[in-house]
């Protein structure tokens, strides 16, 4: 196998990568601590969080993309969600200190994941949000039962990824820093935690259901 390596010295902003995803048009976005580049083989485009600037991204450092099924580019960030439109690159941002319907009712985003009916469930560090993609309308379902600093009850609120049960399309697994929980979409809560089945497993962090329906 053959490596190439893209770092600053080539236009990236940072040497630091947390997130990579191929959009519908072929172009390769990549998530970085000092802004989000979009690549198409040889030319890096950057978006950044600019002072003064309600037209750039809400923050710099980028967490996760995702690209739903309207086309849209939802970043999530430490200060809330940006949606870039890709083909005319216009920014919406929706923050935790902004009021009316900018507002959202979280702060560090960290996963998404759209269902099958177009809503797309984000994972954040204060619980798991519900947003409806067409309105833009965002609500917040708390996972955590206490406020203890390191409680495994209280590091629920902490969503690292979201992935669906393919036994039941109304539930979702979630990687939580308290350990791996089964969420009812209906019912907006949770339902189960596998502390036992996954052995007290903690901080976790990232799920995968395969092609056998087995869930890593």
């Amino acid at each position: 196998m053959y490596f190439k390596h893209l770092t600053r010295e080539d236009g990236l902003p940072s040497n630091v990568v947390r997130y990579i995803i191929r959009d519908v048009l072929g172009y390769v976005w990549i998530a970085t601590d000092n802004g989000l580049v979009r690549y198409d083989g040889k030319d890096m485009k950057i978006f950044r969080y600019v002072p003064g600037d309600t037209t750039s991204l809400a923050e710099s450092s980028i967490s996760v993309i995702t690209q739903t099924s309207d086309s849209m580019i939802w970043i999530g960030t430490k200060n809330g969600l940006s949606i870039l439109n890709p083909f005319t690159e216009k920014v919406s941002n929706y923050q935790n200190n902004l009021r009316g319907e900018n507002h959202f009712p979280g702060e560090w985003v960290l996963s998404f994941y759209e269902d099958a009916d177009g809503i797309v469930w984000i994972g954040t560090n204060s619980g798991i949000i519900k947003a409806d993609r067409e309105k833009k309308n965002f609500r917040l379902i708390k996972l955590h039962r206490n406020e203890i600093h390191n409680n495994k009850e209280n590091l629920y609120r902490w969503v690292n990824n979201i992935a669906p049960d393919p036994r039941d399309s109304s539930k979702l697994f979630l990687a939580t820093r308290g350990g791996l929980l089964l969420f009812d979409k209906n019912r907006l809560s949770f339902e189960k935690d596998y502390e036992k089945e996954t052995n007290h497993l903690y901080r976790c962090s990232a799920l995968l259901i395969d092609g056998d329906s087995i869930l890593w």
